[in-house]
């Protein structure tokens, strides 16, 4: 009986997908996405490859080295132990370049300005460094960096953390935790113990931070009021800016060129509500408030509290050439699930950078019209989704 239910299952998962990519109006186009979503892929794994395989060979050429002077009782030249000694400031200290470093036979001498809370982890650090015999503190010691000028601006530092207690991690530590993250869901896949699901699920973990670099509670959504998903963009129009603007600032041109909008009203003075076509045809209620608007030059938006995504936006208008438009869009988010809901968004080409793209292709359709021609773009509803009839998409080369 389980089996049966198991393989019905099986069968009904194939049957949604062989429809999906091979509908008869949609097919093409999903699985043009698809070739290009793996392409891309390809090209930066193996971009990413490259660059880790070299980060690890140069970090084993170091391994060799230290290891080698360990037996090397002699004292380096001054210049070189100069030079170790500063490659640990920027580590220690908020102001390296306020710090001045000078050696003599195994002898240093550390001057400048630096904050009272900062000097024991210096003076330990810079006596951790091979071939210093002796540290002498000469440093000027200030309890807050006020009316100090080389003390202004800087951040705290953390010293030398450990590989992957680190945020932003090397292409050498990311490779090294990836392959440990797939081979423990490898080990799940295999034995489907209590232990190698509970590894595999730590090897999913270290997969997604390695493969998105950012850290694990960005990763998760839970510091994401902090570190939303921000997006930069530049196009290029070829409207008057005057035109470009009439057509953007009235919100309800939207549901022409963006395809998951489903009705767009106005609630109030720059006050909008949307509605958008969701996951599995579900409608999505957002509501957002136009902070700044400047004709012809400038409109930002935000989210309002209770909008079920928070978002904010801005498109800066720029005249470029004789009656064209430069437009530059800023775009951040806080993406349901963190990073991984953004990465598991865009592969399938929902995300809001692949949307952006297309919708831009649609306005520039749209507006790179001469005036008084018919639109050669239409918008039809079918099972409550927007999409294009009768010309080509510019965006994804669909006819």
């Amino acid at each position: 009986m389980f089996e049966g239910t198991r393989g019905l299952m099986r069968g009904l998962g194939l049957g949604a997908g062989l429809m999906y990519f091979f509908d008869p109006d949609r097919g093409r186009r999903r699985r043009a996405l698809v070739r290009d979503q793996f392409v891309g892929t390809a090209n930066s794994l193996q971009c990413f490859l490259d660059t880790a395989c070299r980060d690890l060979e140069n970090r084993v050429q170091g391994w060799k080295a230290e290891w080698e002077s360990i037996f090397d009782t002699g004292i380096p030249d001054d210049r070189v132990l100069c030079e170790r000694v500063r490659s640990k400031l920027g580590r220690y200290v908020s102001h390296p370049r306020a710090i001045e470093v000078t050696a003599e036979q195994g002898h240093v001498t550390l001057t400048g300005p630096i904050l009272a809370d900062e000097v024991p982890g210096l003076i330990a650090a810079v006596r951790s460094v091979r071939g210093v015999k002796s540290v002498s503190n000469q440093l000027e010691v200030h309890a807050d960096r006020a009316n100090i000028p080389a003390l202004q601006g800087g951040g705290p530092r953390m010293g030398e953390p450990f590989e992957f207690m680190q945020s932003n991690w090397a292409p050498a530590t990311r490779l090294v935790a990836g392959a440990i993250g797939t081979t423990l869901m490898l080990n799940c896949l295999v034995k489907r113990s209590f232990t190698s699901t509970a590894l595999g699920l730590v090897g999913f973990g270290l997969l997604a931070r390695a493969s998105t670099n950012v850290p694990a509670s960005q990763l998760v959504g839970r510091d994401s009021e902090q570190h939303p998903v921000r997006l930069r963009r530049t196009y290029h129009i070829e409207a008057p800016p005057e035109r470009v603007f009439e057509f953007i600032s009235n919100f309800e041109n939207f549901s022409r060129f963006l395809n998951n909008v489903r009705d767009v009203q106005q609630v109030g003075v720059d006050r909008v509500r949307w509605t958008l076509v969701g996951p599995a045809g579900l409608s999505v209620q957002l509501e957002e408030q136009v902070t700044q608007r400047v004709a012809n030059e400038l409109l930002s938006w935000k989210s309002l509290p209770h909008s079920p995504i928070c978002y904010s936006g801005t498109i800066h208008l720029r005249p470029s050439e004789e009656g064209c438009t430069q437009l530059d869009v800023e775009f951040a988010y806080h993406p349901p699930g963190g990073e991984l809901g953004h990465f598991a968004a865009s592969i399938f080409g929902a995300d809001p950078e692949t949307q952006m793209s297309k919708a831009i292709g649609r306005l520039k359709t749209q507006l790179e019209q001469p005036a008084g021609e018919p639109q050669r773009i239409e918008q039809a509803h079918e099972g409550g989704q927007m999409h294009n009839v009768g010309v080509e998409n510019r965006s994804s080369g669909e006819v």
